[in-house]
């Protein structure tokens, strides 16, 4: 079938299937048909044309800079030309793709139709549309590759039904996190409610603090015991407090700097020789989404496993975030874990210890999984060991 005839990029989108495309899912499979040609380095040409980047930066960036790839952005062709029609396509020795959408039609900018394809005839048809819009010369490029001429409908089909449950799948997923949103609006779960706990905990444990020094400098003294054993059961009741107030078990949308206050709270009861905890967060985005639950329970339990292999250290936890996850590095300085045992750390019923938390590396590995988030052992060698978590933004 011939696509010269028509005048329009936009007018694909008809051809296409009836349902509307969450941004989300846009973006996704325009990172995943550029994401094979960066990890692999594949030769190829990419045309762009992308009005709004946000959340395709570092895509975008990283195939500026891969050697064997020649991009070729047409954000500066007029709206008279396309409109607000925007497009990937792509031309390599080992595939060809487009994918096509348009937002004008929405009044949020946020849902489209979309025209996506891997057959190259149907690719080569689509790119013959933007003649006498851009050069000659980028024709001749884009045309170099010939990976596939046969139409493989099987193909098609099959990516337009995957594309399509993620799509059904985001939509659900947003409208959970909406009813969820509405919920914490209720005073007992705002987060100006929640920071406020976490900041009375943090004055307790100063309390505790201020008073072990004393302890320590002068003596245990009766007066100094009652004054910890009060900010004990004062921290006691704001935590139970708090996990009434704060105790959906699901995955949800959580405010970072609150997470990280609790980390820092709830790590302290776990420190011992002469360790201490130090959060640095890179980040520039507020929100995550996880099990807020098992993701307390597989940091923390990093961190005990830190603590345990160290002395007098600073056990880092180091946060930084990319355009689909946070990355949540935890390190310590002290014993290396055995060349032998790294690669079996994360084994059912694989342990060096004699008694255990009650979450190992396992359970932390399938509670990490569970919420599309990942741990690994990104490095251990003398006097440093890495533990990588990575939790998806919000």
């Amino acid at each position: 079938m011939s696509y010269v005839n028509r005048q329009t990029l936009k007018s694909l989108l008809n051809t296409a299937q009836e349902e509307l495309f969450d941004k989300k899912t846009i973006d996704f499979v325009f990172r995943s048909i550029l994401e094979a040609l960066v990890e692999e380095n594949i030769e190829s040409v990419v045309f762009l044309r992308i009005l709004n980047s946000d959340g395709l930066e570092g895509i975008i960036r990283r195939l500026n800079f891969l050697e064997n790839c020649s991009l070729y952005n047409y954000d500066y062709i007029k709206s008279a030309d396309f409109g607000q029609t925007e497009f990937v396509m792509v031309s390599s020795s080992r595939f060809n793709a487009v994918l096509i959408w348009d937002y004008s039609d929405d009044k949020d900018k946020k849902t489209s139709k979309i025209f996506v394809s891997m057959n190259s005839d149907k690719v080569t048809e689509t790119v013959k549309l933007l003649k006498g819009k851009i050069d000659d010369n980028d024709f001749e490029k884009f045309n170099t590759y010939r990976p596939e001429r046969r139409t493989n409908k099987v193909l098609n089909l099959t990516i337009s039904k995957i594309i399509s449950k993620l799509n059904e799948n985001i939509i659900e997923n947003a409208f959970t996190f909406n009813e969820i949103s509405k919920e914490e609006t209720e005073p007992k779960n705002s987060p100006q409610n929640l920071r406020g706990v976490m900041h009375e905990i943090k004055n307790q444990l100063s309390v505790i603090d201020i008073q072990a020094d004393i302890l320590n400098k002068k003596g245990a003294d009766t007066n100094n015991i009652d004054i910890i054993k009060k900010a004990l059961s004062n921290i006691s009741d704001t935590i139970t407090n708090l996990k009434k107030t704060n105790s959906q078990d699901t995955i949800r949308k959580i405010n970072l700097d609150d997470f990280l206050i609790g980390v820092e709270i709830l790590s302290q009861s776990l420190l011992t020789n002469g360790n201490k905890i130090k959060i640095i967060n890179n980040s520039k985005k507020e929100w995550i989404l996880a099990y807020e639950k098992h993701l307390n329970e597989v940091v923390l339990n990093v961190i005990k496993n830190a603590n345990e292999s160290t002395k007098n250290d600073t056990i880092k936890i180091i946060v930084d975030s990319d355009f689909d996850f946070h990355s949540i590095i935890i390190e310590n300085h002290g014993e290396k874990i055995p060349l032998e045992n790294q690669s079996k750390i994360f084994e059912e019923n694989f342990t060096t210890k004699n008694n255990g938390w009650g979450v190992g590396l396992y359970e932390c590995k399938k509670y990490m999984e569970s919420q599309n988030g990942e741990i690994t052992l990104l490095k251990s060698e003398d006097k440093l060991t890495q533990f990588l978590i990575k939790v998806m933004n919000a």
